[in-house]
């Protein structure tokens, strides 16, 4: 990434390393040693603005869409949108923003997924403008994210043994749908 474009690199850690990113990720410090918190700010990004395809390897999708976002592209709306979106959900839910609450569908283990990142925060920042013209985007988002882990079809979306390119192919798509003030 870094070679690809300096810039961009650089506010994505900034991004990852943003005392709302930390939070809401609950980022430890081992965490933070393995890069864990670049490796969220980029899967973030790359869902918000990339479709996953069935014939990839996420890693290498992941790979491969973070240098053409970097590289191809101006990095900056999507990077910013990201921003956005966490900066949003934590001034809302705190460090609780990607964590089940206590009335969560039965099954749903209290504690950070993939699925909070892939359908939660990229769904919302994939609906952004959206959200940002809704007379009270605040409370949509409050409400949203309470019945998100209300809602069974939740709970399956990241069921025991299912692999993780089946997941986000139904992860990214109903964030974004969940997520749509329409």
């Amino acid at each position: 990434m870094v070679l690809g474009n300096a810039d961009a690199t650089a506010r994505i850690r900034n991004l990852a390393r943003s005392e709302e990113f930390i939070n809401i990720f609950k980022i430890t410090e081992e965490q933070n040693l393995k890069q864990k918190d670049v490796e969220y700010a980029v899967r973030a990004i790359v869902h918000t603005v990339e479709d996953f395809g069935s014939d990839a390897d996420v890693q290498e999708f992941l790979d491969r869409s973070i240098a053409r976002i970097i590289v191809d592209q101006d990095p900056n709306d999507v990077i910013h949108t990201v921003e956005w979106a966490v900066n949003s959900l934590h001034s809302l839910f705190g460090g609780d923003a990607l964590i089940p609450h206590d009335e969560a569908y039965q099954g749903i283990a209290k504690r950070f997924s993939l699925r909070a990142l892939e359908a939660i925060l990229v769904g919302v920042a994939r609906n952004k403008e959206k959200i940002q013209d809704l007379e009270d985007p605040d409370g949509f988002l409050r409400e949203r994210v309470d019945r998100f882990w209300r809602e069974r079809d939740v709970a399956e979306l990241s069921a025991s043994g299912l692999r993780g390119t089946t997941r986000i192919q139904r992860t990214v798509p109903f964030g974004e749908n969940w997520f749509s003030p329409q």
